[in-house]
């Protein structure tokens, strides 16, 4: 019986698949000399993506199939050994999308089959300056995610994976500063997340990846002027249908919320 029943099972012996990193180099990232730190292990197909550092290209995406011959780098985006960085992996509609930094345009959404040739920047989103695309989350039929195009601050986007079809998909706050929205948890067809505006701060808010589906539940802590207090919305569980996550009260203690999508139906669990 392994130790952790449901967690972890050991299925035989364990063994190296694949060494990535001469013994002599050591990566640039956290990690002993030789190792190549892999991270970010995501099922794909009938294999896995993962970001990985060797000494010819730093830190890029890299593929296994679970043996040494079917693991190599994807593509080395940011040429050199500087490295792309690529991090979120996220599998939506056949491929898989994660954020990069190609040296050229800053971090920006990208995408991949799995091949080389089948790996490309989504669009550049904020040229010359790089998006900070982050908080990658299927919903529905779209691919959200949150970024900054330099004109409205850093806002919620939406992709069906093509550059014509990546747009912003609300504006919370006009303006530059934008509404630095995170996503909290997903449920059903639902993404909740975390956004900032004048009026109520940082609170509580939903979207079914459309601009008609995507509103403000309820504002936890009122109050505050001239600048709102913030109950900063985060650490979201999915249980069910409905979304159990911690946020701030009155005297920045934090305590267990619980959210159905409505405002009826979000309230604090328990003052722990």
């Amino acid at each position: 019986m392994p130790r952790f029943p449901g967690r972890l099972a050991i299925l035989g012996a364990a063994m190296l698949v694949a060494s990535l990193l001469p013994a002599s180099v050591g990566p640039a990232l956290a990690g002993p000399p030789g190792s190549s730190s892999p991270a970010e292990l995501t099922r794909f197909g009938a294999g896995i993506v993962f970001s990985a550092e060797d000494a010819a290209a730093g830190r890029e995406p890299w593929r296994s199939g679970g043996t040494a011959a079917t693991t190599d780098r994807i593509l080395d985006i940011r040429g050199g050994s500087a490295g792309s960085n690529p991090t979120e992996f996220t599998v939506y509609d056949g491929d898989v999308y994660f954020v990069a930094d190609d040296g050229s345009h800053g971090t920006e959404l990208w995408r991949s089959d799995g091949t080389p040739g089948g790996t490309e920047m989504v669009k550049d989103i904020n040229p010359g300056g790089g998006s900070g695309a982050t908080g990658l989350a299927v919903v529905g039929s779209w691919l959200v995610f949150t970024a900054d195009d330099g004109v409205k601050g850093s806002e919620l986007w939406r992709t069906n994976g093509t550059g014509a079809g990546t747009t912003r998909l609300t504006d919370i706050n006009p303006g530059i500063q934008g509404s630095a929205p995170y996503p909290l948890a997903r449920a059903g067809k639902t993404l909740y997340f975390g956004a900032w505006n004048p009026v109520t701060g940082y609170e509580l808010y939903r979207t079914d990846g459309t601009p008609g589906g995507t509103s403000f539940i309820k504002d936890l802590l009122p109050g505050g002027s001239p600048v709102p207090k913030d109950s900063v919305p985060q650490n979201g569980v999915t249980l069910g249908s409905k979304v159990l996550f911690t946020a701030y009260g009155d005297f920045l203690e934090s305590e267990p919320w619980v959210t159905d999508g409505a405002s009826a139906g979000t309230k604090r669990l328990k003052d722990v």
